[in-house]
């Protein structure tokens, strides 16, 4: 066996109410977990920053997090806090774990972050509460923004990890249907790429199984606001995001970043668009698939996939995009061959076959 390494927060909090137990500090929340769950969030802090993102996706842009790190700074002068308190969903707490980089070193640009250079461990505890049930962000060294270009860039650096992670399901049992649906299936796309990625890393291949179970025997009851079920699916995102940020995720990513900053589709939703079609043109190169059927009782994974989308009513191809993604399909299958996620893909495509497989998801 290989070697490996596994990075995970310090403290892992998961189940009913295990979020009653934080303490005061400096809180940082979106404005609709804030007016949800207002009597939960008073007692870390009365007056939070309220974070509110203004790109037309759900992950945050470059001048949300450059405005957000101004806030913090002042708030740390001011209240002195012993920790920083982010609730929220992937775009809030991606949002502080990359701002906090620019509030502890001066002369940081963005050019750094994208090149991976320049990062240094939170100077205060950072705690990540999860209040939907996709990102796995609370887990994960990772963090995503959305560039000027309109392009999704996804961040991976050990500093990114938050000290705490909190898993309460309670805050995910008023989200809207079409939330848990997209935050679901971003969780299922996580396992399945985490488990498929070349790095062997037996950890993570254990905990992404175990996801794809949880998600999928959960996802459909859970977006029917069952209670079990979201608890269930919410254990499955907390899962997949460990597996992920330790094996990393593959070609569906890299191609949901392209298209989704640029066609302003919820992250969740276009994975799981593309992840039928993925899992295909993967197939002959990995018998990790095969294995995920077996778990799964299943005969085939991509017709599983294809059902289970038409179930959640997900749309089954990119088609309803048009003439401006397929004129645009060239330059996205070039951008995607040099993605830092290709490279732990089952296999490393070129544009050309990346082109074929963009091809067929507008049929």
């Amino acid at each position: 066996m290989k070697s490996f390494h596994f990075n995970t927060p310090k403290e892992i909090y998961f189940g009913k109410n295990s979020f009653e137990n934080l303490k005061k500090g400096l809180l940082i929340v979106s404005p609709s977990v804030w007016k949800n769950h207002f009597e939960k969030l008073k007692k870390i802090d009365l007056k939070p920053i309220i974070f509110k993102r203004q790109t037309p996706t759900s992950e945050p842009g470059e001048s949300d997090i450059v405005f957000l790190s101004k806030e913090i700074k002042k708030h740390i002068k001011t209240k002195k806090p012993e920790r920083i308190v982010a609730v929220g969903g992937g775009s809030v707490i991606d949002a502080v774990k990359i701002a906090l980089q620019f509030v502890w070193q001066k002369n940081l640009t963005f050019e750094d972050i994208y090149a991976h250079r320049k990062f240094v461990k939170n100077k205060i505890p950072l705690v990540g509460v999860e209040t939907t049930c996709g990102t796995g962000t609370g887990v994960t060294a990772v963090g995503v923004v959305l560039g000027r270009d309109n392009i999704k860039r996804g961040i991976l650096n050990v500093c990114l990890l938050c000290d705490v992670a909190i898993y309460d399901p309670v805050f995910l049992y008023k989200l809207p249907e079409e939330v848990v649906i997209n935050s679901g299936m971003d969780a299922l796309t996580h396992a399945v790429e985490s488990f498929s990625s070349k790095i062997q890393n037996p950890p993570a291949d254990t905990l992404s199984l175990k996801a794809i179970e949880l998600i999928v025997k959960n996802i459909k009851k859970a977006s029917q606001r069952n209670k079990k079920a979201l608890e269930n699916l919410h254990c499955g995102n907390m899962l997949g995001g460990l597996a992920f940020t330790n094996a990393r995720l593959g070609i569906c990513h890299a191609l949901a970043h392209l298209i989704g900053g640029r066609f302003a589709i919820p992250h969740g939703r276009i994975n799981a668009i593309l992840l039928p079609y993925v899992v295909e043109f993967n197939f002959p190169y990995t018998q990790k698939y095969r294995e995920i059927e077996r778990i799964l009782k299943i005969k085939n994974f991509v017709r599983f996939l294809r059902r289970l989308n038409e179930e959640l009513r997900i749309e089954s191809s990119l088609e309803f995009l048009g003439e401006k993604f397929k004129n645009q399909i060239s330059q996205i299958a070039r951008e995607c061959e040099r993605a830092k996620l290709v490279e732990v893909n089952p296999w490393k495509p070129k544009a050309h076959q990346i082109k074929k497989l963009l091809e067929k998801s507008i049929k």
